[in-house]
């Protein structure tokens, strides 16, 4: 069930990933500049929320929500 779970939420965060920096990666794939960049920035942007706020949505998740 735990391995469930975390199967769950690692799927649950790559999908806002891409979903994040989707605009940013097809317009920089247009102008012709690294793709990589928004990679980056995605990944620092769900690390950095994950830092602020996160034990406040798993506070919330697990004990008001379920």
């Amino acid at each position: 069930m735990l391995a469930a779970a975390m199967m769950v939420c690692l799927g649950h965060g790559s999908n806002d990933v891409a979903n994040s920096i989707s605009p940013f990666l097809t317009t920089l794939a247009v102008s012709g500049d690294q793709v990589s960049l928004a990679y980056i920035i995605g990944i620092l942007g769900i690390a950095l929320g994950l830092l602020c706020l996160g034990f406040k949505v798993m506070e919330t998740v697990g004990k008001k929500v379920v």
